[in-house]
């Protein structure tokens, strides 16, 4: 898990090649996104700018998502 830099978006993986986009102020989920993760993301990571979120996957494969 990883909150966008304002601390308002919470992204989540677990155990897929998923990820989850949750609305901290709501309490609600927003997005899920799928990408080139054939298999379960084991990592995330947001830049230090907020612009892009890292995924890194069990397969061996990182994406960036902006």
């Amino acid at each position: 898990m990883v909150f966008s830099n304002s601390g308002r978006f919470l992204f989540s993986s677990y155990f897929n090649n998923k990820i989850k986009a949750w609305d901290t102020l709501y309490e609600i989920k927003v997005s899920q996104m799928s990408g080139s993760h054939k298999d379960a993301i084991k990592s995330l990571s947001m830049s230090f700018d907020g612009s892009t979120l890292v995924s890194a996957g069990k397969d061996g494969m990182i994406t960036l998502w902006s």
